[in-house]
């Protein structure tokens, strides 16, 4: 990975233009980031133990009504459709956590990313998740809860031993490149 991030980014939960659930999540997400959940949950659903990836839904009290989920079915690790067709990923895993907080039983359901917003500003959703990048344009339309991801656009480049060039030390980078061509392709 190059050593700079290319552009920095963030993921937050999306929810309707003046939910009053806004605050109450992002008290949440706040308190996890504190507590370590936020860290312990990447290291399961970014880790290589697949066995680990399975998400247990507890029967809680729910008196406080019903938190009508969407998300993107097709963004693993963040959110996806695991064997069967079942909601599984990072911030799949957060959300059923947060209606546990608030004491809401959880619908989920899948819908690509590009009707995800329509979807909640329409009213058929409370909360979405699909990997959404925090920017001023989407803001306008709806609200976010505080960031639960915070990465960027990396650059990843192949690495190369470059001992097996001739005079690699020498070589230079359109040289190099042609080389690689030649032997990769030629």
């Amino acid at each position: 990975i190059f050593p700079e991030t290319l552009a920095p980014d963030s993921y937050g939960l999306g929810l309707p233009k003046d939910s009053p659930l806004t605050d109450e999540i992002s008290a949440i997400i706040e308190g996890y980031a504190a507590d370590g959940t936020l860290d312990a949950l990447l290291q399961k659903w970014l880790g290589a133990d697949e066995s680990a990836k399975t998400i247990d839904i507890e029967d809680v009290d729910a008196p406080n009504g019903t938190l009508h989920y969407v998300h993107d079915p097709t963004l693993e690790p963040m959110s996806y459709a695991g064997e069967g067709g079942a909601s599984l990923g990072y911030e799949v895993e957060l959300v059923v956590r947060i209606a546990q907080e608030l004491g809401m039983e959880l619908e989920i359901a899948q819908a690509g990313f590009n009707s995800l917003i329509p979807m909640l500003m329409s009213g058929r959703a409370d909360i979405i998740s699909g990997s959404i990048s925090i920017t001023d344009e989407r803001r306008e339309n709806i609200d976010f809860a505080t960031p639960h991801y915070t990465g960027g656009v990396v650059l990843l480049v192949r690495s190369v031993d470059l001992g097996v060039l001739p005079e690699a030390e020498s070589v230079g980078f359109w040289t190099g490149l042609a080389d690689s061509f030649h032997k990769t392709f030629v």
